[in-house]
């Protein structure tokens, strides 16, 4: 996984030292990071669409899907939007949650990831 002395200013920076064998929530956390945090899943997918992994698997929007649901690091804003939960109140991420549980309730939150990655 890229770990880049300065913030990456193009997609290409942020994938310059990237692998076929990153972890797909570690892709999705740095994606998310260069876009500020919060993003539609359309700017996700556009900036994790050049990543090594992402080109040999068919799937990888499947992918990337999975991790932002899975991982409590990853909130559903709204709609097709994304963000991290750091930094957000407890109130707001248990009713963001609590909205996102209504609509998908066989998918349980449990995996934590280290934000800081």
């Amino acid at each position: 996984m890229p770990h880049p002395q300065k913030t990456p200013t193009t997609i290409a920076e942020l994938w310059k030292s990237a692998s076929e064998l990153d972890d797909w929530a570690d892709i999705v956390l740095h994606a998310l990071r260069f876009l500020g945090g919060e993003a539609s899943l359309d700017d996700i997918y556009r900036v994790v669409a050049p990543h090594p992994r992402a080109k040999i698997r068919k799937f990888w929007k499947d992918k990337v899907r999975q991790k932002l649901e899975a991982y409590d690091a990853f909130v559903r804003i709204s709609r097709g939007r994304w963000g991290f939960a750091e930094g957000r109140s407890k109130n707001e991420i248990a009713k963001l949650n609590a909205i996102r549980a209504e609509l998908h309730p066989l998918r349980p939150r449990t995996k934590p990831v280290d934000s800081e990655a």
